[in-house]
């Protein structure tokens, strides 16, 4: 998500210019990577699964004890406002709720800022669909799986340290005693194969609104679905992998590490993604 001047943001209150968007350096954001958000887009300017974000936005900030500056209702409006202050095409938004100002730089501080970062949606290469990307592996599985904090350090790390790869994204295991395979950086994933479906369960992977619509399009197709873990050494067996998130939506993971998947998009795969763009035309008619 790339910001762009001539996006408006919002800031406690007020609406800004990338500019005026600032913050204390003493947040607990800042100095800790304390806080929460999560990220919606829009399609023919209607936000896709809002109810399912915010949900999900309420629960980490529940789950870090940081108070909400708003109720769910302002929130709603303050969304439905950022449609109308960047009105000339579909936004991305990120709302992050900080941490605030903390006595002691360890507790959940006051003053929490409230934050919605707007971007205008860009077109998507479509060979990212077609011949799908490849991921590399990274031994650090998430902490706090089911918080959407702003604490990416771990997998901002590995994206560094692999980005000489031409990696699309790294793909978070276990140790090598036991290499669990959980979820990528920014992404669910799934893997197939002879037909069924298997995925990470949510007790250790954060729970994707993404991910819970491929599975809803899975089963509506009636295509079975394991919320099961798949270990590294059984990648090389598998016919198709795919990775989800709310930008991309879905799509064909080829090649993870040196081992070679698919030469393209796979048939389940493709079918999902098709699944996914009607899910998303209903849901913004």
């Amino acid at each position: 998500m790339v910001i762009h001047n001539e996006n408006i943001h919002y800031i406690n209150g007020t609406w800004v210019q990338a500019e005026d968007l600032t913050l204390s350096v003493f947040d607990l954001t800042i100095l800790r990577g304390y806080g929460v958000f999560d990220f919606v887009r829009s399609h023919n300017r209607n936000f896709v699964w809002l109810k399912d974000h915010l949900d999900r936005f309420f629960e980490s900030a529940k789950a870090f004890q940081l108070p909400m500056p708003c109720s769910r209702k302002e929130l709603e409006d303050i969304f439905e406002d950022a449609l109308k202050k960047n009105p000339d095409q579909d936004i991305y938004v990120r709302v992050l709720l900080t941490g605030g100002i903390s006595e002691d730089t360890l507790s959940p501080g006051r003053d929490n800022s409230l934050i919605l970062i707007i971007n205008y949606c860009k077109p998507i290469d479509s060979d990212i669909y077609d011949r799908g990307v490849a991921f590399a592996t990274f031994s650090a599985p998430r902490q706090l799986p089911r918080i959407k904090s702003t604490n990416y350090t771990t997998s901002l790390y590995a994206r560094n340290k692999l980005k000489h790869t031409g990696i699309m994204d790294v793909l978070l295991i276990g140790t090598e005693k036991d290499p669990t395979v959980y979820e990528a950086a920014v992404n669910n994933v799934f893997f197939i194969k002879s037909g069924v479906v298997m995925t990470a369960p949510t007790d250790n992977v954060l729970g994707g609104i993404m991910r819970q619509k491929a599975i809803l399009a899975l089963q509506a197709m009636h295509i079975p679905v394991n919320e099961t873990f798949i270990h590294l050494s059984d990648i090389k067996d598998m016919d198709e992998c795919f990775a989800t998130n709310s930008s991309l939506l879905a799509y064909p993971v080829t090649r993870i590490d040196d081992i070679t998947i698919s030469d393209g998009c796979g048939p389940i795969t493709r079918e999902v993604l098709k699944a996914i763009r009607r899910m998303i035309d209903q849901e913004s008619a």
